[in-house]
């Protein structure tokens, strides 16, 4: 009986493997076939790869008409994370130090653009800024971007606060130091791991932001996604693999800065579980 019972959980953690195997092969394929094509010699996808150049990563650098999308690509990301960052910090500071009426409605309220789906927010926005005669697009795109992303920079810094010891706040302001002097000198400095990751990730959110730019952008303010995706509705060619393969390597490198800051279980909720 107690050799048929190992049998049978032997099975299942095999059966588990086999599964969680698959479906990482299944999911990472499409990223393998886009990487492994922009090696090929031919002026067209294909994979597996014929012959091997890196001519395609080359001409990435020639083209001229993605380099005013990715600067404002990179300016909304830098104003877009800075605000939703600070933002956060406020809001992260009222939801885990205080109790007051309405506190589990204002930590959903910020939190509901990672609920709502992309194209209901982007759709209301715009109608929103139209209705107030709002033509600035890149303005638009800045509150878009913050109201996007702000849900990343309150996760990671609540992760950070809650962790917190507050007693050593409590210690400093015995000492003497005010509430402020001790936010800059002793509470600031425990959870900046927190706070860079915030900005850190609000920052590739803000990057890679598709659906809502598309409803935001005008003549001229073409974010870099946007323009990706009107290049490759022309032209599919590896030079759209090699573009791609430096995103994914800049997901990564962010990826691998997030963990080494603050911890990606700590971002993802799952420490200690």
């Amino acid at each position: 009986m107690l050799r048929k019972m190992f049998s049978v959980r032997n099975l299942s953690n095999i059966s588990t493997l086999l599964l969680t195997v698959f479906s990482l092969g299944f999911l990472l394929l499409p990223i393998v076939v886009i990487v492994g094509s922009s090696f090929g010699t031919t002026s067209y996808l294909s994979f597996p790869p014929q012959g091997f150049t890196l001519k395609w990563y080359h001409k990435v650098f020639s083209l001229t008409e993605f380099i005013d999308p990715l600067k404002m690509s990179i300016q909304l990301g830098l104003i877009a994370a800075t605000i939703a960052t600070i933002l956060g910090l406020s809001v992260s500071f009222a939801v885990v130090r205080y109790n007051f009426r309405g506190k589990n409605m204002l930590n959903n309220l910020f939190l509901s653009p990672l609920i709502i789906p992309l194209i209901v927010t982007a759709q209301a926005l715009y109608l929103f800024f139209s209705a107030l005669g709002m033509r600035t697009h890149f303005t638009n795109l800045m509150i878009a971007h913050t109201i996007v992303t702000i849900p990343y920079a309150i996760r990671t810094i609540t992760a950070s606060l809650q962790v917190f010891d507050i007693t050593l706040e409590e210690a400093a302001m015995s000492l003497g130091a005010n509430r402020l002097e001790t936010f800059l000198k002793v509470t600031l400095p425990q959870i900046r791991p927190g706070v860079v990751a915030g900005w850190l990730f609000a920052f590739a959110m803000s990057f890679d932001e598709f659906v809502v730019a598309s409803f935001l952008s005008g003549p001229g303010r073409i974010t870099f996604p946007v323009q990706l995706f009107n290049y490759i509705r022309w032209s599919i060619n590896p030079v759209m693999g090699a573009v791609s393969t430096f995103l994914i390597l800049f997901t990564l490198f962010l990826a691998f800065a997030l963990d080494r800051i603050v911890g990606l279980n700590t971002i993802l909720g799952t420490r200690g579980k």
